[in-house]
């Protein structure tokens, strides 16, 4: 896609998360009080806290990218439905941006591509989202990342960009667990992938998909050791398992 496509895309995701911004009530509840809450303890130096006022206790029940991703804007520019409207109606239109590269790797076709980011620039579930404090557009932002990266992977394995596709995936899994058995599919399918080639190229797929999963794991450590220490049981991300498990069945 040329730097005008791109232009067009971004602006017509902007303005379609404008739009809903204009017309949708403003108000946090539930789930995204919860969130704005966490960032803004998480801003103002309380931790990931959900209680309006001290003692600050964290919280080991969520998963904390989310949060602590909304926490930079805050801690400069003040916490608000309008800050986490600007963020994420820029994080929306980079998920566009990404999708049409994402098609014209599937198509070869740039105006295949230009429509693809169209179409998710201005899709009317997608842009909404923007004007709630939930987790949905982070997620989808960070799953279509993971996403692109892993198909630079496929299919006879590319370890420098399994590195970077598995910390996109790793991040992805912080922001909602439910993602948390993909990647590892990816890796096996990397493998499926090129096992009918040449012998360097297995080597290389194996090395790609082992890589993938490291790294898909390693950003997760550190919550994992505190939610292990706060509840003596491990867990690669608070609900993760109760995700796989019980919201599946």
């Amino acid at each position: 896609m040329s730097r005008r496509a791109d232009a067009i895309v971004v602006l017509l995701a902007l303005l379609a998360a404008t739009f809903f911004w204009a017309t949708t009530e403003r108000v946090n509840r539930n789930d995204a009080a919860l969130y704005f809450q966490l960032a803004k303890n998480v801003a103002e130096g309380n931790g990931l806290s959900s209680k309006t006022e001290p003692p600050h206790n964290w919280v080991g029940s969520r998963e904390p990218l989310y949060p602590l991703m909304l926490a930079v804007p805050f801690r400069l520019f003040g916490a608000s439905l309008g800050t986490v409207f600007v963020v994420q109606a820029f994080m929306h239109a980079l998920t566009a941006l990404l999708a049409g590269r994402i098609v014209f790797r599937l198509a070869g076709s740039p105006r295949a591509a230009m429509l693809g980011a169209v179409i998710v620039a201005v899709f009317p579930t997608l842009a909404n989202y923007t004007v709630y404090t939930m987790r949905e557009t982070a997620f989808t932002l960070l799953v279509t990342l993971a996403t692109f990266l892993t198909m630079a992977v496929l299919p006879r394995g590319r370890a420098a960009v399994a590195a970077p596709a598995g910390l996109a995936w790793g991040a992805a899994v912080l922001c909602r667990g439910v993602v948390l058995p993909l990647p590892v599919l990816l890796a096996g399918l990397i493998v499926v992938l090129a096992w009918r080639t040449s012998a360097t190229a297995r080597v290389a797929a194996v090395r790609s998909a082992v890589v993938l999963v490291i790294f898909t794991f390693l950003p997760m450590l550190p919550w994992s050791l505190y939610t292990a220490r706060v509840n003596a049981d491990f867990s690669a991300t608070p609900r993760a398992w109760q995700n796989l498990y019980v919201r599946a069945s």
